[in-house]
């Protein structure tokens, strides 16, 4: 059977009814509160908050990983530092009078080393390179004594490039404030040569003195001059001289009087020479390294003014000076 529309009951049944339906609907407001998911909400709430927490507690533990990173700064600064000077030479035995070894020195910057005496005059120098070199060589202007005292000191070079300038521009460089330097004595036995001078040949035409031939090269040019071949020597007076002929064999040296009746040998690789026994002069050939040993003394002097191969006589000679 149809329901009867509402508009169609009496009204105080309609009013009874619309009161009833609305009860209910009333009631469930509580419920739509309830099911409102407020606790859901709050509960999420926290739940935002903790994982916000978590986020700032990573991003401050990679905070102190960044800083420690910067480890890497002091690593650089430290590979930056500049060099110190330094220097180490100490008591030595010289081979020849006229050079001494520094065993190592470091230069910031281009650098001499100045060898003084100890009334502090300069007896010889060399350039050194920016940082660290070993066993430096260092010719001396005159021949060491026995015993002596010298001074080595590190300079840079100020002054004009590649020019020695001490007493000047070229000051010596520091370190802890002071200047960078070594005192040492030097030993020089009885015999030891000052200067050392290299022979060799070309074929049985001539002696050949080449343009290194000469220890210290700072009298290459005084002793054998600039020429290679049969040039005349110089020799200087009291000096005492080692010579190495490569082919002493094949072409022995000698030290004559040269003169129109003929040559006089006074000291040879292959024969007894006239002034072999004179202890001034202090000959000493040792066939086993090809060398040769004498002193200019006053009879060498007097006596010997040029030199051939004892074989090649002709060809292989030239003159000798004494100054």
């Amino acid at each position: 059977m149809r329901k009867n529309p509402l508009w169609l009951l009496p009204l105080s049944v309609l009013a009874l009814v619309l009161a009833t339906t609305a009860c209910p609907g009333s009631d469930e407001t509580p419920g739509s509160d309830g099911g409102t998911p407020d606790a859901g909400t709050d509960a999420g709430t926290p739940g935002n908050d903790a994982g916000t927490g978590g986020t700032d507690a990573g991003h401050d533990a990679g905070t102190p990983g960044t800083d420690a990173g910067t480890g890497t700064d002091a690593g650089t600064d430290a590979g930056t530092q500049p060099a110190t000077p330094s220097l180490t030479a100490s008591a030595q035995q010289l081979a020849l009078t006229t050079q001494l070894t520094v065993a190592s020195v470091t230069s910031v910057g281009a650098g001499w080393l100045v060898v003084t005496a100890s009334d502090n005059s300069v007896i010889g120098h060399a350039a050194v390179a920016d940082g660290t070199t070993n066993n430096v060589l260092v010719s001396l202007e005159r021949r060491a004594a026995d015993g002596e005292s010298v001074n080595v000191t590190l300079l840079s070079d100020l002054g004009a490039a590649n020019t020695f300038e001490y007493p000047g521009a070229d000051v010596p460089q520091q370190a802890s404030g002071q200047d960078v330097k070594s005192t040492f004595a030097v030993t020089v036995p009885a015999g030891t040569p000052d200067i050392k001078i290299a022979l060799t040949n070309q074929s049985f035409t001539a002696y050949v003195w080449s343009p290194t031939s000469v220890t210290p090269s700072l009298y290459q040019a005084q002793t054998v001059g600039s020429g290679t071949t049969n040039q005349p020597v110089t020799f200087k007076a009291g000096w005492r001289y080692q010579i190495t002929n490569n082919n002493s064999t094949g072409h022995p040296f000698e030290l004559i009087t040269a003169g129109g009746q003929g040559d006089v040998v006074q000291l040879s690789q292959s024969a007894a020479g006239t002034l072999e026994a004179d202890t001034s002069i202090n000959w000493v050939d040792t066939p086993a390294t090809k060398t040769v040993v004498f002193t200019v003394s006053q009879s060498f002097q007097a006596a010997v003014n040029g030199y051939r191969c004892s074989i090649h006589t002709a060809n292989m000679r030239g003159s000798v000076t004494v100054q």
